[in-house]
């Protein structure tokens, strides 16, 4: 695998409430995100390029498909965890649990003063969290592709999910969701646009964070 360059841009990888709560109790060592643009419903064998872990062509009896770019970059690498926030006066608020951070002593008065006034103490987009506020900085130490078919119940444990019973009538049977039947679902709020059985998943293995 080729190693990150000089100047090579660290990804940014938006995080859900419960992957940024996950980081931070240590419940979660695996991310998944779609491989997108969705690959051939008959791919079958995905082979890696030149910088595989950043990006593939995947091949169908001689025809090339993508590049598929891989949104957690090199084993080895660091990715930018983002997540929901807002600016107050004293500083940022995380949404996931609510913990604070003050503002970087090179974060000007004024510029903060306009963020606030341009707006207001609202929850904001994970994409636009200053990397300076970043708190999650995993390192990737592997990365695969797979379909999300072949994602196991071991995964699903490793992405911070759990067994669940949920007792909504007491005079019917509980109902249990597995580990993966809570990924799949989730997957299907986040990304709609990927259907699970139809869809393939880069798959991450989290190391200590930077």
């Amino acid at each position: 695998m080729t190693p990150l360059k000089p100047g090579d841009r660290i990804p940014s990888l938006i995080l859900s409430a419960h992957e940024s709560r996950g980081l931070l109790d240590g419940t979660v060592s695996v991310l998944v995100r779609p491989v997108v643009p969705r690959p051939p419903r008959d791919i079958y064998d995905p082979t890696f390029g030149e910088r595989g872990d950043l990006w593939s062509t995947w091949e169908i009896d001689g025809v090339s498909h993508g590049p598929y770019v891989c949104p957690f970059g090199h084993p080895g690498g660091v990715v930018l965890g983002k997540e929901a926030w807002c600016a107050i006066e004293e500083g940022i608020i995380y949404r996931a649990d609510g913990a604070r951070v003050e503002w970087a002593d090179d974060f000007h008065v004024d510029e903060r003063d306009g963020w606030l006034d341009k707006h207001g103490e609202n929850w904001r987009s994970p994409a636009h969290l200053p990397d300076w506020a970043v708190r999650h900085r995993p390192t990737i130490a592997a990365v695969k592709a797979v379909r999300c078919a072949e994602i196991t119940e071991y995964e699903a444990q490793m992405a911070g999910y759990r067994l669940t019973v949920n007792v909504s009538d007491p005079m019917e049977p509980p109902i249990e969701r597995t580990m993966l039947e809570q990924m799949q679902a989730d997957w299907s709020r986040r990304w709609p646009r990927s259907p699970w059985d139809e869809s393939w998943a880069w798959v991450a293995k989290i190391g200590a964070s930077s």
